[in-house]
């Protein structure tokens, strides 16, 4: 079967029938381990919890486990457009991250389709009515914070306080749809049946945490007032984000599980760069001298190197691919019996965190170094290869597959893991950037 007959065949669009039929076809050593791909993990993990068992997806059966419950990476899920909503329990104003001041909650209604606003209820007590949280900013840097909101029971303003974060305040008519004592910049937006939402921006002057407030007021002007314990307002859907607008809203219900309307879901493991890793069962790679690496990554710190995928780190073995080098770099390193070394790292510098689809080509029988590993980033060749040394090594271990540090319990990876295969073999230019191009569907941030 030719490769035009494997990609064209009509009826033949799942992703996973596509990866296995263009990589194992014929029986080659490996796995696809790719959390979107794999319906019984979505259904059966939990967000922010350590996942036991990733599932190789090739036939082959080389699942990735971890016995230790504290060093299982973390399952989560963020929407393909990639993280912007900064803020923590973004729809469940009861969190105790979200201190209340002479006000209780009351009713949860859905606006706008699918987002919660909670009710806000002042206290009978003079005093400002507010609910506060603990932001984190940078020097120099514009953010915008952005509510639903609608009217409850009497006439009350919205207010939106973060003068002390980053010299920002404004007051929002509810009823009027209109804003007052407006400090910075404000906007707000009619969603439809009383609906608004509502936004400052600011710059922050300094680095460090500052309180915002979101507060229910009799005149929009922030002071303290006698409340009536009766009146209110409903706020929810809360957005804190870098820039001047506020963009389309993502519900964030912990920093594992992030969802925006009209966006794929993309699922991933996140080890902690601490003490997390897995390993699959023995992978027999002996009777090759070629083996293809892909890896969907979020890289999120420059430090010493951490791994991706890696055989035993005795020697011989081999680093198919880390990260965390130096300046936001990637690499390779194959060594022999004698330690002799092939290595290959990315030449770009870049400032993390930064959305990668990575793909190694490895070929030992190829005479000149520079041709036995290529590294590509994003459909980039960018490998710079270095020697030392004379190789020995004409082909790849039978020997278990490490993710995220090495079996000595080494050099662990943090990064958000969206995908990876690992196939005995090399492929045509063609098919390994169709294979890029499937596992960018789950990669957020990331279009090939």
């Amino acid at each position: 079967m030719s490769l035009g007959e494997i990609l064209f065949i009509p009826g033949v669009t799942d992703p996973l029938t596509q990866l296995k039929s263009l990589l194992f076809k014929q029986g080659q050593a490996g796995g696809i381990w790719v959390p979107s791909l794999s319906p019984t993990m979505i259904s059966s993990e939990s967000f922010g919890t350590g996942v036991q068992t990733f599932l190789d997806l090739s036939g082959n059966g080389k699942n990735a486990t971890q016995a230790s419950s504290g060093s299982r990476p973390a399952w989560g899920r963020v929407p393909k457009s990639g993280r912007r909503n900064l803020q923590l329990h973004s729809e469940d104003l009861s969190n105790v991250l979200w201190t209340k001041t002479a006000v209780t909650l009351g009713s949860v209604q859905i606006v706008n389709g699918n987002v919660a606003v909670t009710e806000i209820v002042e206290d009978a007590t003079t005093d400002q009515h507010r609910l506060q949280y603990l932001y984190s900013r940078v020097s120099g840097q514009q953010y915008t914070v952005s509510v639903y909101a609608k009217k409850g029971v009497g006439t009350r303003f919205l207010i939106l306080n973060f003068a002390n974060f980053m010299g920002a305040e404004a007051g929002f008519n509810l009823d009027t749809g209109t804003t007052v004592n407006v400090t910075g910049s404000a906007a707000i937006e009619s969603i439809g049946g009383g609906v608004y939402r509502c936004s400052v921006t600011g710059t922050a002057p300094s680095t460090g945490t500052a309180t915002g407030f979101l507060q229910i007021d009799d005149n929009g002007s922030s002071g303290s007032y006698a409340g009536d314990g009766v009146s209110s307002i409903f706020v929810g859907g809360v957005q804190f984000e870098t820039g001047s607008t506020a963009t389309a809203y993502q519900k964030v219900t912990t920093a594992f599980d992030i969802t925006e309307s009209g966006q794929r879901d993309c699922y991933y493991l996140q080890p902690d760069g601490v003490d997390d890793g897995m390993a699959t069962a023995s992978i027999d790679f002996s009777g090759t001298d070629k083996v293809t690496v892909f890896a969907a990554v979020r890289s999120f710190v420059d430090t010493p190197q951490g791994i991706i995928f890696e055989n035993p780190s005795t020697l011989p073995f081999d680093t198919f691919l880390s990260d965390n080098r130096a300046t936001g770099k990637f690499g390779v390193d194959l060594r022999d019996v004698s330690n002799n070394q092939i290595n290959g790292l990315s030449t770009t510098a870049r400032t993390k965190p930064i959305n990668q689809i990575l793909r190694v080509r490895f070929d030992l029988s190829e005479t000149l170094a520079s041709n036995k590993i290529r590294l590509f980033e994003n459909g980039s060749d960018v490998t710079a290869v270095g020697t030392v040394g004379t190789f020995t090594r004409t082909a790849f271990l039978n020997a278990a597959l490490h993710f995220f540090r090495r079996s000595n319990g080494t050099a662990h990876s943090n990064l958000q893991f969206f995908g990876g295969i690992v196939a005995g073999g090399n492929y045509p230019v063609s098919v390994e950037e169709r294979v890029e191009r499937i596992l960018s569907r789950y990669t957020p941030g990331v279009s090939l």
